[in-house]
């Protein structure tokens, strides 16, 4: 029975078909600080349509980081472990209301202006 407290973390689908061997069931997550976090991956399959989740294993990241909303980057590194950095916003502290318009977009215009 899943825990629906729990923190999951989709993987994508391109990146899970080519690496899932040689994560198996389980990865290493590792900040720049040296703190190391191992995470389960659960695989789902429903109409022979697989997915894939960082699950068991990110509650423990999110209580360390006290994370309520946030960005994490993965970036992997190879052998079942990925170097991982936090955009967050801190507890209590309520998120901007992102602009309508692209970074690119907002370049271009000041570009423009800059003439």
């Amino acid at each position: 029975m899943e825990n629906k407290n729990q923190t999951r973390v989709k993987i994508p689908k391109s990146f899970y078909n080519t690496w899932n061997i040689e994560l198996g069931k389980a990865v290493i997550l590792e900040d720049d600080y040296g703190n190391i976090f191992a995470v389960e991956i659960d695989v789902i399959t429903i109409n022979n349509k697989v997915s894939a989740y960082f699950n068991n294993g990110m509650n423990t990241l999110k209580d360390f980081y006290q994370i309520e909303v946030g960005l994490v980057h993965f970036k992997y590194v190879g052998q079942g472990t990925f170097k991982i950095r936090f955009s967050i916003a801190p507890i209590g502290v309520s998120r901007p209301q992102l602009e309508s318009t692209s970074r690119i977009q907002r370049g271009t215009r000041r570009n423009v202006m800059g003439k």
